[in-house]
């Protein structure tokens, strides 16, 4: 007796071969491995007033990132580089910051795969109560801090490989004051008897399908689309 293959076999027999073809290809993983953070002027260039980093060993003080359940990097100055793998999905990570007394507007410079040119620029305007709304823009502007030297902003708010597209969707940093924190100090997580620079971004990550995978997918697909068609005939 010959079985009748329906529809909705069919559309399990494409989905299974597309998953085999996915699953089939290795992915390096994506690293978040440096963030600047900076005050900025209106237009998002470098005041060359406060600036922090996450590199260790020098004297530029050390932006803290923190994941709403455990710190990212610390506790010390030679632990300050994040190197921290983000899988598909979306990431918010807080941003601590001290000392410092300027306000108005800061940048956010970040950078993946070692990188030490920036991946994603943003700056916004500080909030002035932690209800304000979030106000942010991509950032072009020359000059702007990095983990080594001066490099000009990305100007995008979306960093694509051939495997992962990232893209910021939410990003507000505060002078101290706006949130009564006082957790980090310049060099280690450790309070220090001032309120913290407080901030926040989001990132949405995506895994982009590699060229070969994708092929192999729609190889599969259009051989099992050829069998049902086949199989239709002779009933």
């Amino acid at each position: 007796m010959m079985m009748k293959m329906t529809r909705h076999s069919f559309q399990l027999l494409v989905a299974f071969a597309c998953s085999v073809a996915l699953l089939g290809s290795g992915k390096a993983a994506l690293v978040l491995t440096d963030a600047n953070a900076f005050h900025s002027t209106e237009a998002g260039a470098y005041t060359f007033t406060d600036c922090w980093d996450t590199r260790g060993g020098n004297d530029i003080y050390n932006l803290w990132l923190h994941d709403g359940a455990m710190w990212v990097n610390g506790l010390g100055d030679q632990q300050a580089r994040p190197n921290l793998p983000l899988g598909a999905g979306q990431h918010s990570f807080w941003l601590l910051a001290s000392p410092g007394s300027a306000s108005g507007y800061h940048g956010l410079n970040m950078f993946f795969d070692g990188h030490v040119t920036p991946d994603i620029s943003v700056y916004g305007l500080d909030l002035a109560d932690e209800r304000d709304p979030h106000q942010f823009w991509a950032n072009g502007a020359a000059q702007t801090p990095g983990p080594e030297g001066m490099p000009n902003a990305a100007n995008k708010l979306l960093y694509e490989t051939p495997t992962y597209r990232v893209t910021l969707t939410d990003y507000f940093f505060s002078p101290p004051g706006v949130y009564p924190a006082d957790w980090v100090s310049q060099f280690t997580i450790n309070s220090d008897g001032a309120n913290d620079y407080v901030g926040q971004f989001t990132v949405k990550v995506a895994v982009v399908p590699e060229p070969a995978a994708a092929a192999g997918a729609a190889s599969l697909g259009l051989a099992a689309l050829a069998f049902w068609r086949r199989w239709r005939r002779r009933l």
